[in-house]
């Protein structure tokens, strides 16, 4: 316990609240945290009437803060740290609409409407922390479409990483002046390639970002300090990466992961168009080409990163031409094979990763994917970067029954939720979920409507998992 400090102007409104506020907690499994966040924030915000007042003009306001503060302590510590957040959230909560994250531009725009050069970054840092909040408070109690939820996310992480490289383009421009294509005569070019989640618009809470980095145009900087422009991109993606990871008192942005590059953690961070291109006709694993049905061309130059991607296109087609539907099988089930090998040997008794375990989303994400490297020759369209669209072209195509399909929709958009709101619950990725009563209770309430139970839980996990490595064997032995 605590002693929390509350003005007496503000004493009888927060009295006038307990009733409302005890019944709200005699519902939740964790009573204690709710009203412990609710204290340390009612603290932090100094008693300041406009609190009580919007808690007395919309009554639901409470029920949603106690609802994040008994179940997400990664959110509630931020609203805690931030209670400047508070009335700028409440402005916002009237329209939670799937539209409302389509334009984080605009949201920072209204976040921080004059904005100085040198305050940027950090800014940056405290909008995320605003809008990852916002994105959580309108997903949780009212939405169980995951995939809104990812899709603003994958919004956010968009904006912010094109805030960044443009901003920190401009410090290196002013030192080195700009790349420029020597042969052409006009700037170099620097494309960006989202891969995994991020290219899918799949991202989760605390996910991390896949990154591949191409540039076009050899030559030497413009300015007085002349640099090649290769070791100008170079710089400039490792001063990107370094930023977005950085943790300060405002927060951080996004850890960028590059290892999906050419030549993995071995090769450099920034190839050349020309080289890569090579690395997919000559050298590129099977799974290397697998993984590019998720690469998305981001941030900037985006129309002639499309033209380079249709190029790799065409050269994944022509490859897996040449690929018997025998070996193709035969790499996805020693990729799975790995996969969960390396699950099971940190496996601990009484848990499931329904992520990479049996049965996990990458049951079903291998499946969808052997399908679209299968016949991605002679349908170009199964090219598609997010695995729900992906299963409902299959559909179309007549590729994937009705019944499979529907399955695998269902499966995986349960899944997803499943993995968001652990997410929530640990403040962290987490994909392993221990079945016992207690982490089950806090999840299952997390999950309502979808479950009302963490008996029920438990059951639709397992029957779940079961359901998707059936569906696995079934695609890839048909």
């Amino acid at each position: 316990t605590r002693e929390v400090y509350i003005p007496a102007s503000a004493q009888k409104k927060l009295e006038q609240l307990l009733p409302r506020i005890i019944e709200i907690c005699r519902s939740l499994p964790q009573p204690d945290t709710a009203i412990r966040n609710l204290a340390n924030f009612v603290s932090a915000t100094k008693g300041a009437d406009s609190f009580y007042e919007l808690i007395a003009e919309e009554p639901s306001i409470l029920e949603t803060l106690l609802r994040v503060f008994g179940t997400s302590d990664v959110m509630s510590q931020i609203l805690i740290a931030h209670p400047e957040f508070f009335e700028p959230l409440i402005e916002y909560l009237g329209d939670c609409s799937s539209t409302l994250f389509d334009d984080p531009g605009r949201g920072f725009q209204v976040f921080a409407p004059s904005v100085k050069e040198d305050s940027l970054l950090s800014l940056l840092r405290r909008f995320k922390q605003f809008w990852t909040l916002l994105i959580c408070i309108c997903d949780f109690p009212h939405s169980t479409d995951p995939n809104q939820t990812s899709r603003a996310l994958t919004y956010l992480a968009e904006f912010i990483l094109q805030q960044v490289v443009s901003h920190l383009s401009m410090q290196m421009e002013r030192k080195y002046g700009k790349p420029m294509d020597v042969e052409n005569g006009i700037p170099a070019r620097l494309f960006i390639f989202a891969l995994g989640g991020f290219g899918g618009y799949e991202l989760n809470y605390f996910s991390d970002l896949d990154l591949v980095f191409v540039m076009q145009g050899t030559g030497n900087t413009s300015g007085p300090s002349r640099i090649e422009n290769k070791l100008f991109f170079a710089k400039l993606v490792e001063s990107v990466a370094s930023e977005m990871a950085s943790i300060t008192v405002d927060g951080s942005l996004f850890k960028i992961d590059m290892r999906l590059r050419p030549d993995g953690s071995s090769g450099e961070l920034v190839c050349t168009s020309d080289r890569f291109l090579h690395y997919y006709q000559e050298e590129a694993h099977l799974w290397e080409l697998q993984s590019f049905l998720k690469a998305r061309p981001i941030v900037i130059d985006v129309e002639q990163s499309e033209t380079l991607k249709e190029r790799i296109k065409k050269i994944i087609q022509n490859r897996l031409s040449l690929v018997s539907t025998e070996d193709l099988k035969s790499h996805i089930l020693d990729m799975r094979r790995r996969l969960e090998q390396s699950v099971e040997q940190a496996k601990q008794e009484d848990t499931v990763d329904f992520k990479r375990g049996a049965g996990g989303l990458v049951d079903i994400e291998f499946a969808v994917q052997f399908l679209q490297l299968r016949h991605s020759s002679n349908h170009p369209e199964l090219f598609l970067t997010n695995t729900l669209e992906a299963i409902n072209r299959l559909k179309q195509l007549e590729l994937l029954s009705e019944s499979d399909a529907s399955t695998l929709r269902q499966n995986y958009h349960f899944l997803r939720l499943l993995e968001s709101r652990q997410r929530l619950l640990q403040g962290k990725c987490l994909d392993v979920l221990t079945l016992d009563s207690r982490s089950l209770e806090t999840l299952s309430y997390a999950l309502m409507p979808l479950v009302t139970s963490k008996e029920e839980l438990r059951q639709k996990i397992k029957s779940t998992l079961k359901s998707n490595r059936e569906l696995f064997t079934k695609i890839l032995q048909s």
